[in-house]
């Protein structure tokens, strides 16, 4: 599967939380394609703004204000979702969906997440795995993916991408196992590695996330209202000993050499008293269907964490 255009016609590719952290770097992406770029927002000008993309005032809650943002759009990609007290997810979803019909919409790829999995019962989750969400949040973006499907049918092309844990520069994963390590006492690491040891963390760099919308945007053939998700389970540092360790080195602070650690079974059992849901450690969740269209990441994984290690140990000492 490309992840880049192909054909001669730039495609013209609507954003929906384009100033969000996944936004933000795939618009990055997005800006040297041959590809004609569109971002909502509540105030902004339609006219060509100085990054190159047109900017459109429109809200989600008013689907008629979308009109002028959607007409002529070949690739919706949304990455937000909506907050409002008053709005419920089911109706949220349902007036995106007709606003893709109503204008001519001809893909949507809707990015969820890997979290709508809630509790499994299996060693290793895919696409298949039905979901068993047990959080609020958990259940209103499952409530979201199945609204847009059934709303959208087959008159609009959808794709609903989950990625697992997402972290790079400004990301919320990873900043708070980073900032323990900077200002917590030494042996309070050392506690944390016997009790967490290989718990599988579910982190995904954002590049690879950003690699795998654009995959799914340029895909020459439909995507049917598949979900894919996009994950890096499986690989072998993605664990809570090495991800220590890779920030160690990268943030300049000592490195803890012990791999001893509590069984997983009880560490099992803590995480179920927590009411976690993801809460066997040695869960993996694996994206299957993007590999059968030849998705491969192109961001090394370890490479990625030691990047933000030394962008968060960078802004710590810029900010103090």
């Amino acid at each position: 599967m490309s992840d880049r255009p192909t054909s001669q016609r730039p495609l013209t590719i609507a954003l929906i939380g384009a100033s969000g952290f996944i936004g933000r770097h795939l618009l990055d992406s997005l800006l040297p394609l041959p590809c004609e770029i569109r971002q909502l927002r509540r105030s902004a000008t339609s006219a060509p703004s100085a990054d190159g993309t047109r900017h459109y005032i429109g809200n989600l809650s008013a689907p008629d204000s979308l009109q002028a943002f959607l007409t002529g759009t070949d690739v919706l990609i949304n990455l937000a979702w909506s907050t409002a007290a008053e709005e419920s997810p089911h109706d949220h979803a349902r007036q995106l969906a007709s606003a893709c019909l109503e204008n001519g919409v001809r893909r949507l790829i809707h990015v969820s997440t890997a979290m709508v999995l809630g509790r499994s019962d299996c060693s290793e989750a895919n696409e298949d795995t039905p979901p068993n969400p047990l959080s609020r949040y958990e259940k209103s973006k499952l409530v979201v993916e199945k609204a847009l499907a059934a709303t959208l049918g087959s008159r609009v092309d959808l794709a609903i991408l989950r990625p697992t844990a997402v972290f790079g520069p400004d990301s919320r994963n990873l900043e708070q196992l980073a900032r323990r390590m900077l200002d917590w006492p030494l042996w309070t690491r050392a506690v944390l590695r016997f009790v967490y040891g290989n718990r599988n963390m579910h982190l995904v760099p954002v590049e690879t996330v950003v690699q795998a919308v654009e995959s799914l945007a340029f895909h020459p053939e439909p995507l049917q209202g598949q979900v894919f998700i996009v994950a890096e389970d499986a690989h072998p540092s993605n664990h809570y000993q090495r991800i220590d360790e890779l920030l160690a080195a990268s943030m300049d602070v000592p490195k803890l050499r012990s791999t001893l650690s509590i069984p997983s079974s009880v560490l099992h059992a803590l995480l179920r008293l927590s009411r976690r849901s993801q809460d066997d450690p040695r869960l993996q969740i694996i994206g299957t269907r993007l590999a059968r269209l030849g998705f491969a990441p192109k961001k090394d994984f370890e490479q990625a964490v030691m990047e933000y290690g030394r962008w968060y140990a960078l802004q710590r000492k810029e900010n103090s």
